[in-house]
Parts: structure tokens; C-alpha cells; sequence
């Protein structure tokens, strides 16, 4: 499955296989194909109402506790995404550190200035939803970034059942729409 140059600043496939349905549909942790499929169906969402100039996906696997420290590629294909952030533009980079961190590009003259805000959010209440969770804060930031300036989500404890499989419902649906001769 071929993810648009746009969304990530590289051209990128994933493989998206039959465990990573049987993830997403039993709530297990997911898998990073899973999303940013996710994040690709985020990202034609925000095109069709002309609201992509606002954010900057960052490929999930090179911010992956699963890298080596100090890989050297990983860390210049970081540092590259976050150099194509503009001014105001929200860079989501999902990863896995036991936080929810944004940055907000700022375009100085000649320096580059960053600023990151730490936003408490809804903490999961069991090991494997924390791909769900990364899915569920970028919809809800992308609908409403007025969270950011509150710092909590909106006094936002947790999800519901009922808010995860509204995201897995979407999910399905577009893996289903889009890539459904690939996929059978």
C-alpha cells in the first residue's frame, strides 16, 4: 500500500497483512502499518476540507522505540520533516514514550525556534490501547485544536469503548474502501 509523498515527505509502502485486521478488530497493539493507515485516511480527510496545510505527519517508524538509538538515518529523516514544518503548522510525530508531545513550527529570520507543547491527555487503561489512543488524539486535535490551548484535552480522563470503536470503525472503512482488491 503506497502512502502519498505528501503526508510523510517521502514516498512509502506498507504491507499491511491479515494479522494487522485481526489486531485492529480485537483491540490489540497495533502495528506502526496500522497507523499510518490511519494517518493517511487523517490526512484525505483533512484534503477534502483543505485543512492539510495545518499539519506535518512524521513516519511513526523513525521516531519507533523499536529503532536503535542513534541511528544516524532515522535522526536526519526526523530532522529533515521537522525542518519542512512551517510557521503555526502542528507536526504530529507519534511514538511511544509515555507521552503525547506536539510541536508547533516557528520560522524566525534565520534560526529556527521550537516549541513544544506537553498536553495532558487521556491515559489508556491497558497496555495494548496506546495505538488506538495515538489515533484517537490526532483525530481529536485535527477537529479541535483548541485542546492545545487548554493543556488537558478538554478535562478529557480517558476514552470510552464507544470513542475506540469509532476510530476502528473509520479505519476499517477506509483500509476496506481503498485498499480492498490489494488487501483480498
Amino acid at each position: 500500500m503506497k502512502v502519498e509523498n505528501d503526508l510523510l515527505g517521502v514516498d512509502v509502502q506498507y504491507h499491511l497483512q491479515k494479522v494487522d485486521m485481526g489486531y485492529i478488530c480485537e483491540l490489540k497493539e497495533l502495528s506502526i502499518q496500522c497507523i499510518v493507515l490511519y494517518m493517511s485516511y487523517l490526512y484525505e480527510v483533512m484534503k477534502a476540507s483543505n485543512m492539510h496545510r495545518s499539519f506535518l505527519f512524521v513516519n511513526p517508524y523513525v521516531t519507533s522505540v523499536k529503532n536503535k538509538p542513534g541511528d544516524d538515518s532515522d535522526e536526519a529523516l526526523l530532522a529533515c520533516r521537522l525542518e519542512d514544518a512551517k510557521s503555526g503548522e502542528l507536526v504530529f510525530a507519534p511514538c511511544n514514550i509515555g507521552a503525547f508531545i506536539i510541536y508547533e513550527g516557528n520560522k524566525g529570520n534565520r534560526r529556527r525556534t521550537l516549541h513544544w507543547k506537553v498536553v495532558q491527555c487521556p491515559k489508556q487503561l491497558k497496555d495494548v490501547e496506546c495505538g488506538f489512543y495515538v489515533m484517537m488524539f490526532m483525530r481529536d486535535l485535527i477537529r479541535d485544536q483548541g485542546i492545545l490551548s487548554k493543556n488537558n484535552f478538554n478535562g478529557r480522563n480517558t476514552y470510552t469503548k464507544a470513542e475506540i470503536d469509532e476510530v476502528r470503525v473509520e479505519w476499517i472503512n477506509f483500509v476496506m474502501t481503498k485498499y480492498e482488491q490489494q488487501f483480498f
